[in-house]
């Protein structure tokens, strides 16, 4: 049994030994291959920075959009947050269509294919659990991306203030017309009864019937100026309000290329592959080095 256990005990000393010079081994390789892996480091963050710089410049640039229900007002309640909130994801994505970024070309004096061509990217998204949208215009000039990103809410108002009038436009050309016609009729009417009663002789039967006539059409006339008003309250309040919050600044930095950061990568990626390959190359090595 005492055997057995300095057996045991010699065995740990061994292994621990072995650990031991093994590490020690390990240090004494790094140490002679330095050189080596400091060269390799070097080189390559070199490399790295030089592509980088090489590449083109992007700036990127943000505006903030607010959407809200106007009829709802200061008295706004969950569901009608809820409701805006996917309102704006669905204006997100019609201000990304193919009419409205050719409306912004148009303003910019270009075309809708050079405009694609020019622009290096825009991306239009709601902001998670707000009202509001932010829009992020990429590009290798920071004036013409401040631009779009100040352009293109301005050009979705205005579309959507357009699209949600012809809804109600023609009640409200009908109404007009019919106001002009009973507008009409009353100064007919009451011309006719001025001459009546500027005559020396009139009939007063006649007089009242144009009074009366008079009286239908003034009333006609301010129920349907009520309704007009009316069919104008409801346009205004089943219009959303659009607004812009926050506008695009002109951006003095660029977003990438992040020539540091991507010199460190490829200097760390390089310095690790680098010591695998000495780990490698020290295993495979089967040489007689000492007697």
């Amino acid at each position: 049994m005492e055997t057995f256990e300095r057996s045991n005990q010699f065995e740990a000393q061994r292994e621990s030994a072995g650990d031991e010079i093994d590490l020690r081994h390990l240090f004494q390789l790094v140490k002679d291959r330095i050189w080596w892996l400091v060269l390799a480091t070097f080189l390559f963050g070199a490399a790295a920075s030089l592509v980088s710089s090489l590449l083109t410049p992007i700036y990127k640039t943000s505006a903030t959009v607010l959407i809200n229900q106007s009829k709802n007002g200061a008295s706004a309640t969950y569901n009608d947050i809820l409701t805006s909130e996917r309102i704006a994801r669905t204006y997100a994505e019609l201000m990304t269509s193919q009419p409205i970024l050719a409306q912004v070309g148009v303003r910019l004096g270009l075309d809708s294919e050079t405009f694609e061509e020019t622009i290096t990217s825009i991306d239009v998204s709601a902001v998670r659990n707000t009202q509001l949208m932010l829009i992020t215009i990429e590009d290798d000039s920071p004036e013409l991306a401040a631009n779009v990103a100040n352009i293109l809410p301005a050009v979705f108002i205005a579309d959507n203030i357009e699209r949600q009038s012809k809804r109600f436009a023609s009640s409200k050309q009908s109404m007009t017309a019919q106001l002009a016609v009973l507008d009409s009729d009353i100064v007919a009417a009451q011309s006719e009864l001025d001459g009546k009663l500027g005559a020396e002789v009139f009939d007063q039967n006649e007089v009242n019937r144009l009074q009366n006539t008079i009286n239908q059409y003034r009333a006609s006339y301010t129920s349907l100026l009520q309704s007009f008003e009316a069919v104008r309250l409801t346009e205004a309040q089943s219009s959303d309000t659009i607004m812009v919050v926050e506008r695009a600044q002109v951006p003095k930095a660029p977003v990438r290329p992040r020539i540091l950061l991507n010199t460190l990568l490829a200097a760390m990626f390089w310095l690790v592959l680098a010591f695998f390959v000495v780990l490698l190359s020290d295993v495979l090595d089967d040489t007689v080095k000492t007697p």
